[in-house]
């Protein structure tokens, strides 16, 4: 790469934190401006997120800190608009939703070109019918955003969107990228895929260790991420209670990655549920924070993993690409872009939000995995390594462009 090629990058975002940016849709957009950076491009973040500092680093990034980045078609945000303009980049990155092309106006600048990361699902009125409304309100904070634009008229959307001044909306999965195409208009559309962290990479050794750990008298389901209802854990203990009065063999595995508060209301309707359930003996509950190898280590205990999302959060969920990476057979969701990130052989998908297919795709899998050894699994399941360095590079490619 020629140093004419080189580019500067401003890449603003929404809320980012040092707490949350391991988390999509922040990991994808600083993992874009880390990558950029260490390619040698000229990138800075600009974030609303850290109230508690004015400005800091990530991993070389400079990281600034403004009271807001929206800048609303209402009311400008000069403040935003003067220091863009201080710093005079030749790429603008925006983070984008479905909501946005309601409210944000994106700078139309003159020998700027503008990148829009689109980060969240798209969903309909009829998805959403079919969980329940009542349901989507009382777990708003997850589900307030997919319904505001899920009502919104389509076509004041695909107005906004075509007429917002990005260059190019770039999506996660191939998923959103069609349905931005078909039932939005947006003509100039790509797809770069996000990464995982090489801890997640099999080898033959740790299967073969996998296999001779493993706990021949127990079949183990296991769950990862917070325990918000709509993430499908609530419904998840239902089936597993179901099932284990016909296998008693049959442990549930939790991972909350959401807890150690003592306060956590959710975490405690877990519990509650549990004893409710009467599965206190058959479900082990993890809290609190893991590190990395912790969590790896924890997931190779089970024989496979049941994520059953009744909505995504944010697109591209990571934790599918790294349990496919990790050779684990999957139960989860026809949702969104959820069958585009668990290609191959074991990924089973339930409807959403329905227990009895989440039962009977669970009792199938369990049949199928238990003829299998874990290393004929693992082999059986595409392989999904990915770095972040490729991920980069592909970003350069584009920013370049």
């Amino acid at each position: 790469m020629t140093s004419s090629r080189l580019k500067s990058v401003v890449v603003i975002l929404q809320g980012l934190t040092s707490h949350n940016r391991f988390l999509q849709p922040w990991r994808y957009l600083t993992e874009v401006a880390i990558q950029l950076n260490r390619i040698g491009h000229d990138v800075r973040i600009v974030t609303d997120g850290s109230a508690d500092c004015t400005e800091w680093s990530m991993e070389s990034v400079p990281v600034h800190v403004l009271p807001s980045v929206r800048n609303s078609i209402v009311w400008p945000n000069r403040l935003l608009a003067r220091s863009v303009d201080r710093w005079k980049p030749d790429v603008l990155v925006w983070g984008v939703g479905v909501t946005s092309f309601l409210h944000q106006r994106f700078f139309p600048m003159l020998g700027r070109k503008q990148v829009g990361i689109f980060s969240s699902p798209i969903y309909t009125t009829q998805d959403l019918a079919k969980l329940g409304y009542v349901r989507l309100l009382r777990n708003f904070d997850l589900s307030g955003i997919h319904i505001l634009g899920a009502i919104t008229p389509r076509s004041l959307l695909q107005y906004q969107a075509v007429n917002s001044g990005l260059d190019i909306v770039v999506t996660q999965t191939l998923t959103t990228g069609r349905k931005l195409v078909q039932e939005y208009g947006i003509r100039q559309v790509g797809t770069i895929p996000p990464a995982i962290d090489p801890i997640w990479y099999d080898s033959t050794e740790l299967l073969q260790q996998e296999e001779n750990l493993c706990d021949k008298n127990q079949f183990i389901i296991g769950y990862i991420g917070p325990p918000d209802v709509l993430r499908g854990l609530p419904r998840l203990l239902s089936a597993f209670a179901n099932l284990r009065s016909q296998r008693r063999d049959l442990k549930l595995l939790i991972l909350n990655r959401k807890s150690g508060q003592p306060n956590d209301k959710k975490t405690e309707y877990i519990h509650n549920q549990i004893e409710r359930l009467e599965l206190k003996k058959s479900v082990e509950l993890v809290d609190g924070i893991l590190s990395p190898m912790q969590l790896v280590e924890l997931c190779r205990r089970a024989d496979l993993i049941a994520l059953p999302f009744e909505i995504i959060p944010s697109e591209a969920p990571l934790s599918i690409l790294e349990l496919r990476a990790l050779g684990k057979p999957l139960v989860t969701s026809q949702l969104g872009c959820i069958p585009e990130l668990s290609p191959g052989l074991f990924a089973y998908f339930a409807e959403p939000g329905d227990q009895h297919s989440l039962e009977n795709k669970l009792w199938a899998a369990i049949q199928e995995v238990e003829r299998s050894s874990r290393k004929e699994i693992a082999q059986s399941i595409p392989n999904a390594r990915r770095s972040w360095e490729e991920f980069g590079l592909e970003w350069s490619r584009l920013i370049e462009a």
